[in-house]
């Protein structure tokens, strides 16, 4: 909704000068808005809305759109794995893998990773199922590091037949890519009584792998 707002030339002017003394474009404009709402009486709409997720948005396509290149501080990116493998011998990489291993620290396929949610979120403008999300590694080696998201409904849905009783399976949304030469639907699962039947295979080496399994595993 709209509202309309009556402001004498010496206001604008003075809020004008404001903005000239402190130029933060990534504001994206928004402490104007609310100064504008409060001298009309809509406070409580300035502080209901404050920093809700539109707002984010704004600012995060201001800093995106206005802020120039320069002016964003440096942020440290992690070698890419063409780097690593430039600049790595197999034995290093072998003794460094071991070494996170001893320490449970190492990411590999079967790690269960959480994004870790930022006062300025990387995935406001692009991406933004990625936002909050819990992602799977399925595959972890020096070619790709590919995982599967998994706390993204979808309004799909597969049937299958269980016991002679036709039940409907969600289907969750994984991600926008898919792999080559694979199945569009992943099954998963962490259920002991499958696992000592050998229904499909570990994700990793913990003893609490999560299994990766075929449509007629699955379906059996």
């Amino acid at each position: 909704s709209w509202h309309m707002a009556s402001a004498d030339s010496h206001l604008l002017l003075a809020e004008m000068s404001r903005q000239a003394r402190d130029p933060d474009l990534r504001d994206a404009g928004l402490s104007t808005w609310e100064n504008l709402m409060v001298l009309i009486g809509l406070e409580d709409q300035v502080k209901r809305t404050r920093n809700s997720f539109p707002d984010l948005m704004l600012k995060e396509w201001a800093a995106e759109n206005l802020v120039e290149k320069a002016d964003e501080e440096e942020v440290d990116t992690p070698p890419s794995t063409q780097d690593i493998l430039r600049t790595t011998t197999p034995v290093e990489r072998l003794i460094k893998s071991a070494n996170e291993a001893a320490r449970g620290e190492m990411i590999g396929a079967g790690t269960l990773v959480a994004a870790v949610p930022k006062e300025r979120s990387p995935h406001l403008l692009n991406r933004q199922y990625m936002h909050k999300s819990l992602v799977l590694l399925i595959q972890d080696d020096e070619v790709a590091s590919i995982g599967v998201i998994l706390n993204r409904p979808s309004p799909n849905g597969v049937e299958i037949t269980v016991s002679g009783t036709k039940i409907v399976k969600p289907i969750l949304f994984g991600g926008e890519f898919s792999m080559k030469d694979s199945p569009p639907l992943l099954w998963l699962h962490n259920k002991k009584s499958l696992k000592a039947k050998n229904l499909g295979k570990p994700l990793g080496l913990t003893p609490n792998a999560i299994y990766k399994c075929t449509a007629r595993e699955a379906i059996k």
